[in-house]
């Protein structure tokens, strides 16, 4: 039985030889950790996202689709630094101040604070809807019909988008901020149900060719809608605005 055999029958309630084991990722403080506590420095781990041959994770496959990423992005720029923050403006359009200290291989020892966010209202929405465009070629990978063909016979689970690819909630959120994204429900419904219409079709366009060409185990996506102490919204908003697409 092989990684995909495997995975696709554990998705079916049905028997297996083990289970399939699989790791979200790491912080980059956490490799640094494993390195001077005796790991050797020659392995290559990436984020344990896709499997691991030195740690026995199962691999995963991402289908390589830029979904997430604003076409064309916004222009990041940095708006304020000194020794100890960094206030910088990303390609999604917020605006965050993140701590530097402790910063390994990309990741920060904290999440950022938000300070801004590219979608404040429904203007602001108009304004940015160019920057969906499905059509891009640059979303679709080159060389894609080799890609195809090297995933005919594979034997690991595929996955329909990358891991970060934003969920009904997640995009809201990431437009408009954690408050805004849980309170528009409630004050611009009619606002809220266009942009999760809009970002439905959106991902329907933009991963339609994939869809036809090649044959997906699942979809991945990323829908962060829990906070420490319960959800960010609940089951009737859930049902009303999120379930239906």
């Amino acid at each position: 039985m092989n990684n995909r055999e495997r995975f696709n029958r554990i998705l079916s309630f049905e028997p297996v030889d083990h289970g399939f084991n699989y790791e979200l990722g790491l912080w980059g403080q956490v490799l640094d950790r494993w390195h001077d506590e005796g790991m050797p420095q020659d392995v290559n781990l990436g984020s344990l996202i896709g499997g691991s041959e030195f740690f026995g994770l199962d691999r995963v496959g991402y289908l390589p689709l830029r979904v997430a990423e604003l076409m064309p992005a916004f222009e990041e720029e940095v708006i304020e630094e000194d020794e100890r923050y960094l206030v910088k403006r990303y390609s999604d359009g917020h605006v965050s101040r993140g701590l530097k200290e402790g910063m390994a291989h990309g990741t920060r020892l904290s999440m950022d604070q938000m300070l801004s966010f590219a979608v404040k209202d429904r203007a602001d929405f108009e304004a940015i809807k160019h920057r969906f465009n499905a059509k891009s070629p640059a979303r679709t990978p080159e060389w894609w019909d080799d890609i195809v063909r090297c995933l005919k016979d594979r034997d690991y689970p595929l996955a329909l988008t990358h891991n970060g690819c934003f969920g009904l909630y997640s995009f809201l959120r990431r437009l408009m901020g954690t408050e805004n994204a849980c309170t528009i429900f409630y004050d611009d419904p009619d606002l809220a149900h266009e942009m999760l219409d809009f970002f439905t079709d959106y991902l329907i366009e933009v991963t339609h060719r994939a869809l036809n060409e090649v044959e997906i185990d699942y979809f991945n996506y990323f829908e962060d809608f829990a906070f420490k102490t319960g959800p960010l919204v609940g089951p009737k908003i859930f049902r009303k605005f999120l379930l239906p697409r």
